[in-house]
């Protein structure tokens, strides 16, 4: 079950919002993301990123949309997925993005050894990524 207090977040966006206005939803989808080793144009899947907290907060950005289009607050418009990139130049460069912007993410050290390992293989480019699928939704606000 979504916590109320996002339901009651959205409640109060739907009371800001003009009754054409929209309100634009992104979050992650809670599958974890995928760390992609680039060398040249080959890509190497390494593992995935996982969280501290196990991404629950995504599912329950998820239920509680649905419970306010179920209370009638909002109409569904428009649900589309996407691949949200994150690039590094460098191992060290994505484990301290990570550790910077991401505090709960949890990289873990055999994905670290294994893409040093690859990261030494001859190639002119290489970058290091995570790739997560995320949501996109848009909620037109009900108006009785």
């Amino acid at each position: 079950m979504a916590p109320e207090s996002m339901v009651h977040a959205l409640e109060t966006i739907w009371e800001l919002l003009e009754p054409d206005g929209r309100l634009l939803d992104i979050h992650p989808s809670g599958i974890p993301p995928q760390i992609i080793l680039r060398i040249d144009s080959e890509n190497h899947l390494l593992g995935n990123l996982q969280e501290s907290d196990d991404f629950i907060e995504y599912s329950q950005a998820s239920e509680a949309i649905q419970a306010s289009i179920q209370r009638g607050l909002f109409q569904l418009e428009g649900p589309s997925q996407f691949d949200f990139v994150v690039h590094a130049d460098t191992v060290p460069a994505l484990v301290d993005f990570l550790k910077n912007e991401w505090k709960d993410a949890i990289l873990a050290p055999e994905i670290i050894a294994q893409a040093d390992t690859l990261w030494q293989q001859s190639g002119a480019e290489k970058e290091i990524m995570v790739s997560e699928l995320d949501w996109m939704t848009l909620l037109r606000p009900e108006r009785k």
